[in-house]
């Protein structure tokens, strides 16, 4: 190797040398780049746990609460008490509260104004034995939730919904409210308290076509008779009239239960007001399916997807039991 080719080979190792340092000092600004993120993350998620753990005194200022009202809700076994004695209770959840504000939430019920009118003027009646009946979980402690998910679903319907901003137009300091969650079975003394509701009452079931409240279980096993009125699993308001009168021909010591999402709330109150005691129930037999050890509280012969997503799958039902309940189809 002449002396040529030496200097080449030297002058290729000089450049070789000198893009490696190049790249060690873009590696070297990189990371010093990383680093200055990290450490700014880190100062703002230790300036963010102390907004967080500094909000719930924040909330309590007087600035803050007086743009926001807290409705008072009675507990789960009074509101349960009440029944007992005689009371009718019409529930509101995040279908019921959508339509209030002026929004359709779910596929099986669309927003009318006039079903807005009903249920806002129910959410503020002061009546003997009626009690409207509001979802806890919008207006206490969400951290309280032990599933992830229902936390992160209350928070962002509240979000959505706005309920918590328009919560003074919407709700009476008059009243307070029942636990829309007292018919969800969770234990076995739950299950007594239901049963001591039912015992030796002959019910009428009010309910979508395909809902088949207490079928495939014996959460409605306490009843002395059960007879069912089948309305429409879409949009039952738009029949409501003729489900009002249908329900106005059975006597007047029947229990009625309702199980017809946003309808329900209103056919309770109205059937109160025309001398029947009224639950407006909903799907409890779902969390009661839960109780008994299925998972997703789904039987294929009823319609529990949320929000009727699922009802064209419903497969039918043939228990003859349940059959021969059924009375009126409309």
């Amino acid at each position: 190797m002449d002396n040529n080719d030496i200097e080449q080979k030297i002058l290729e190792l000089n450049t070789r040398l000198v893009e490696q340092g190049e790249l060690i000092n873009n590696l070297v600004k990189i990371i010093q780049q990383m680093s200055g993120i990290i450490s700014d993350t880190k100062k703002l998620s230790e300036e963010n746990k102390i907004a967080i753990d500094n909000l719930p005194y924040e909330i309590l200022s007087p600035a803050f609460r007086k743009n926001v009202f807290f409705p008072s809700i009675l507990s789960k076994d009074d509101t349960i008490g009440l029944i007992k004695k005689g009371y009718s209770v019409s529930r509101f959840g995040d279908g019921e509260f959508s339509i209030v504000l002026g929004k359709s939430r779910w596929k099986f019920q669309p927003y009318y104004e006039d079903l807005q009118g009903r249920l806002l003027r129910i959410l503020l009646a002061k009546e003997e034995r009626f009690l409207p009946c509001i979802n806890p979980n919008f207006f206490g402690p969400i951290f309280d939730l032990s599933d992830e998910n229902d936390r992160l679903s209350v928070r962002c319907f509240l979000e959505e919904s706005g309920l918590l901003k328009k919560s003074k137009e919407i709700f009476s300091k008059d009243i307070s409210y029942g636990d829309a969650l007292c018919f969800n079975i969770e234990s076995a003394q739950e299950k007594t308290f239901i049963d001591d509701i039912l015992i030796g009452r002959d019910i009428v079931v009010v309910e979508g076509e395909k809902t088949r409240l207490g079928v495939g279980n014996d959460f409605l096993s306490k009843a002395k008779s059960i007879r069912r009125i089948l309305c429409p699993s879409i949009d039952a308001w738009s029949k409501y009239r003729e489900i009002f009168n249908a329900a106005l021909q059975e006597k007047k010591d029947r229990l009625v239960l309702i199980s017809l999402g946003p309808t329900a709330s209103v056919l309770a109150y109205d059937l109160y007001k025309a001398g029947y005691q009224a639950l407006d129930i909903g799907h409890a037999d779902i969390v009661y399916e839960r109780f008994l050890g299925n998972p997703s509280g789904n039987l294929e012969y009823k319609d529990y997807v949320n929000g009727g997503e699922g009802i064209d799958f419903v497969a039918e039902c043939r228990d003859e039991k349940y059959l021969s309940e059924i009375i009126n189809v409309i």
